[in-house]
């Protein structure tokens, strides 16, 4: 499989800049929708090429690739995960994801969940990191306190969670709010399940 990884920077609310300089600090190919350009053009950041209908856009881009796409019938966010996948990208990181109307929040995080099974998305939001993950083994990094999140997205079954204030052994989890604002005690928390898939969020600092 590709190792190939990207960012993309949408043009929704950026809550964090620390995250976007950040990130285009990587050697990360970096795409961004049109009506982000003019944000990281604000920013001092160029990005390797614009992805859209170029309707958003208020300053020409330059030094970076134009990728034009008119077709009204996806937004900018389906039509730049289509391209990533295309272009065989394995890995994404995403930022200014939300802001803007509920029925088009709703629609991109439909897109970040069908698109999960063909790119491993990391999604920023404020200092948190939001992950799809399927049955396997996963560690995250933290300091005591931070918050660790699981969003069962359908049953999960033999759900192991170590180093948090409420740890999980072999427990079966519905989707429900029963994993939400759970702690870190350790620096290190484990998380292990045999099927379903859940969404994680947590601290991005120590797992970008």
């Amino acid at each position: 499989m590709s190792s190939k990884t990207a960012i993309l920077t949408l043009n929704g609310v950026l809550q964090d800049l620390g995250v976007l300089h950040l990130l285009a600090e990587k050697n990360y190919y970096h795409l961004c929708t049109d009506g982000a350009y003019d944000i990281l053009k604000k920013e001092d950041i160029t990005p390797d090429a614009v992805i859209g209908d170029m309707d958003s856009i208020k300053h020409k881009p330059e030094n970076c690739l134009l990728i034009s796409t008119p077709d009204q019938e996806r937004n900018d966010f389906e039509k730049a995960l289509e391209w990533l996948v295309q272009e065989g990208y394995s890995t994404v990181h995403i930022h200014g994801f939300r802001g803007g109307r509920l029925d088009h929040e709703l629609v991109n995080f439909s897109l970040f969940y069908h698109y999960s099974t063909r790119l491993d998305i990391f999604l920023y939001e404020g200092l948190q990191l939001a992950r799809i993950l399927r049955d396997g083994e996963y560690l995250f990094r933290g300091k005591k306190g931070d918050i660790i999140s699981l969003i069962p997205l359908s049953p999960i079954e033999n759900a192991r969670l170590k180093g948090t204030k409420y740890p999980l052994e072999s427990v079966n989890l519905m989707p429900g709010s029963r994993g939400l604002s759970n702690r870190f005690v350790e620096p290190e928390v484990s998380l292990r399940f045999s099927r379903g898939s859940m969404v994680v969020v947590i601290p991005y600092e120590y797992n970008i």
